[in-house]
């Protein structure tokens, strides 16, 4: 369970690893940091690190993903 803080921690971290690998599909790496959350959050007692924690775990997921081909111009 969370709390409103810990929530939108969580949100600006996603976003910021969803701009760092602005290349990869977003889909893909939401998925990669939900699933990290997910499994921090299972387990944690304390909720402050989570959110930097999950960020720095899902990175090196979101690094492991194909990046998108570009979009050729027709």
């Amino acid at each position: 369970m969370t709390n409103a803080h810990t929530d939108s921690a969580l949100n600006a971290m996603k976003e910021r690893l969803a701009n760092e690998f602005a290349d990869r599909p977003r889909a893909s790496v939401s998925a990669c940091f939900d699933n990290v959350t997910k499994d921090l959050l299972a387990e944690a007692r304390i909720l402050d690190f989570v959110p930097l924690l999950a960020y720095r775990l899902a990175r090196g997921c979101v690094a492991q993903l194909p990046a998108e081909e570009a979009q050729a111009a027709a």
